[in-house]
């Protein structure tokens, strides 16, 4: 799915552009659907078959995408200073001031 990303970022199309193409697109395609084939049952197998492959692909992709192994690298441990670690400070809490009340108008309430 990252071409599809790269793709539309070069287009320059937002979110909401990659929502409203398809609906355009399949509005369109229904217009015209008619003309281009008549045969209401030809029309009903098309249909099916973008129906359940679409869901076929979509398991298709989860199950041969990257698992969360694959996905993560390995990154090399962090080394400490032991002399920089033994001068450090531990951290001061911030001195707390009084509270003042506040009164709300001449009468105080």
């Amino acid at each position: 799915m990252s071409w599809l990303k790269a793709g539309l970022r070069a287009l320059e199309v937002n979110g909401l552009g990659a929502l409203l193409l398809p609906m355009v697109a399949l509005a369109l395609l229904t217009r015209w659907e008619k003309r281009w084939w008549p045969e209401i049952e030809w029309r009903k197998k098309w249909a099916r078959r973008i129906v359940f492959g679409s869901a076929i692909l979509a398991v298709l992709l989860a199950w041969l995408g990257p698992t969360k192994t694959e996905a993560t690298r390995e990154v090399a441990p962090v080394k400490i200073d032991e002399n920089a670690a033994a001068e450090m400070k531990p951290a001061q809490a911030p001195e707390e001031k009084p509270v003042t009340p506040r009164h709300r108008g001449p009468s105080g309430k």
